[in-house]
């Protein structure tokens, strides 16, 4: 989990250069679903939508996140259910605490599915922009990060970088840190003109993933130069554990941090496990990290 700061927002730039006279990102290629403002499917809930039993069931998940026992919280997770299957945050609390992937993602889509229903078109087109700033859309936004998440586990990397590519249309402040997986997405995919659009928009950062990500960036755009070795050295100022990790001069643990503080070495950890393939994959950039190290 990321430290939650503060981050840079513009609202000026478009994927491909246009001007846009709303406050909303434009990305090409844009993300599945909302974006696309197709036709809604026939609903596959069984009971009508109660405004009042969804708050009776959210009160419910709300508690439930402070159980004595992971079993206590599912439990009342299922209770909220029972109450209200649109409840979308009881979806993803059961989806957190499943270790069968396919029965998350499973699960993540019902809540999205449930979050979609409750808000309506009207409100992905009214509070785009700002998404996260309306509360009523946030079990949308928690259902629709932990989807991404979840997909990109199972090697499904293009629609998790759908999945992060709404987050950022819907809500260009990226108050869930979107932007961290998506850059690396970006890298391991080898799909540079969208990583270097998503660094210009959001360009004041200090966290490891971007700043190491940049550094990637660089290599395999100039190789072995002094733009990739200025970027490598803003990465090392800002946290000096991540080389040993991702040189395998450490190994990276059985079980990851569940949070990590800027510049500390649980972010180090959380950076490399997510980004070795990315730069492993690269040819020649272990090599030239392991060498421009030497040389800082």
């Amino acid at each position: 989990m990321s430290s939650g700061k503060g981050r840079k927002k513009k609202t000026s730039k478009t994927a491909k250069g246009s001007k846009t006279d709303s406050n909303v990102i434009q990305f090409e290629p844009g993300p599945s679903g909302r974006a696309d403002n197709s036709s809604e499917p026939e609903s596959s809930f069984d009971s009508q939508f109660e405004p009042g039993a969804l708050g009776e069931a959210e009160e419910i998940v709300f508690e439930a996140l402070n159980a004595d026992t992971i079993a206590d919280a599912l439990e009342m997770a299922g209770k909220a259910l029972s109450l209200s299957e649109y409840c979308a945050d009881a979806y993803v609390l059961l989806a957190d605490n499943t270790d069968n992937l396919d029965e998350a993602i499973e699960l993540y889509s019902r809540g999205l599915e449930a979050a979609e229903r409750v808000l309506g078109e009207e409100a992905f087109e009214e509070y785009a922009g700002n998404f996260w700033g309306v509360v009523e859309t946030r079990p949308y936004m928690r259902a629709l990060f932990r989807m991404g998440q979840s997909l990109e586990f199972a090697g499904f990397l293009e629609g998790a970088s759908s999945c992060y590519y709404e987050m950022l249309l819907l809500n260009p402040n990226d108050n869930q840190g979107a932007r961290y997986p998506l850059i690396q997405l970006l890298l391991g995919l080898d799909r540079e003109e969208e990583a270097e659009l998503l660094f210009e928009i959001y360009d004041e950062e200090i966290e490891a993933s971007w700043n190491y990500s940049r550094a990637l960036l660089d290599f395999k755009k100039h190789g072995d130069s002094n733009p990739a070795d200025r970027s490598l050295k803003v990465a090392v100022q800002g946290n000096g554990f991540v080389p040993d990790y991702l040189l395998d001069q450490k190994e990276l643990p059985d079980q990851l941090p569940d949070y990590y503080t800027t510049g500390d070495e649980a972010e180090a950890v959380s950076y490399a496990e997510a980004s070795k393939i990315a730069w492993a994959s690269a040819p020649g950039a272990l090599a030239w990290l392991e060498s421009a190290i030497k040389r800082t």
